[in-house]
């Protein structure tokens, strides 16, 4: 899969939450984004998500912050 396919701010907000499984994330983020020439990542609402066309078609799991205790999705 080409690296340039991931999207650089879709990086930053998870490099930033300090997620444990973090590594297992970044693998399932690749299989996700080779299987499709269509899908798009993208950010919406500080949340990771994929996309077919201009519909959302995946968020990306919950994800919770180890440093602040937050989480990605409500």
């Amino acid at each position: 899969m080409e690296s340039n396919k991931l999207n650089k701010d879709v990086t930053e907000v998870l490099d930033s939450l300090g997620h444990p499984m973090r590594n297992e994330i970044e693998l399932l983020r690749k299989i996700i984004m080779s299987s499709r020439i269509e899908i798009k990542e993208g950010i919406k609402w500080n949340c990771p998500n994929c996309s077919i066309g201009n519909e959302i078609r995946l968020d990306y799991p919950e994800v919770k912050s180890t440093k602040a205790n937050t989480r990605c999705f409500p």
